[in-house]
């Protein structure tokens, strides 16, 4: 159970496809799942390109699990996350998952 959900997430999971070269399908796990995106922080890198590597942590209810390797798409900001790692919360009814998120845009190249 999450307090105060301040938006409303999409979950996504890849297939797994055995085949590295071919993409991934990213199938639904959840659409309209209370949650809260907390303490965005990250940095912006400027070498042979431009790079913004941006980190947060998710709440949400305990159900559905959500995995390392998961896609969150933020519904009211249109944010898209990976999830990193999840840790599950349980005890006095506020049951909930905290989970890491990163969010890479650009593309940098080492000089």
């Amino acid at each position: 159970m999450i307090p105060l959900a301040t938006t409303t997430v999409t979950l996504r999971r890849t297939g797994g496809g055995a085949d590295p070269y071919e993409p991934d399908d990213l199938g639904f796990v959840a659409t309209g799942v209370a949650a809260h995106v907390d303490v965005p922080a990250g940095a912006e890198l400027v070498v042979g390109g431009r790079q913004e590597d941006v980190n947060a942590r998710l709440l949400l209810g305990p159900t559905p699990v959500v995995v390392p390797g998961d896609d969150v798409d933020d519904d009211t900001t249109g944010e898209c996350w990976r999830v990193t790692w999840v840790r599950r919360r349980t005890g006095l009814g506020l049951d909930h998952q905290v989970a890491g998120l990163r969010a890479v845009k650009g593309a940098a190249t080492s000089a």
